[in-house]
C-alpha cells in the first residue's frame, strides 16, 4: 500500500548512518527540523490558528 508520503531521509543526527523518518514540508524533500531556514521559516508563515 502507498500512502504517498514522502520521507525527509536525511542522516539523523543521534545515529547519522541512520535516515530521518519524518515527514517532508510539502513540496520539499526534507523535514521541519532539516530545511533550510528559508524554507522552514516559509512554511511557518503560511501556517494559521485552526488551519
Amino acid at each position: 500500500m502507498t500512502t504517498g508520503t514522502q520521507y525527509c531521509g536525511h542522516p539523523r543526527s543521534d545515529d547519522p548512518a541512520q535516515p530521518c523518518k519524518a515527514t517532508s514540508l510539502p513540496g520539499g524533500d526534507r523535514c521541519l527540523a532539516h530545511a533550510s531556514d528559508q524554507v522552514r521559516d516559509q512554511f511557518l508563515a503560511g501556517l494559521t490558528p485552526g488551519g
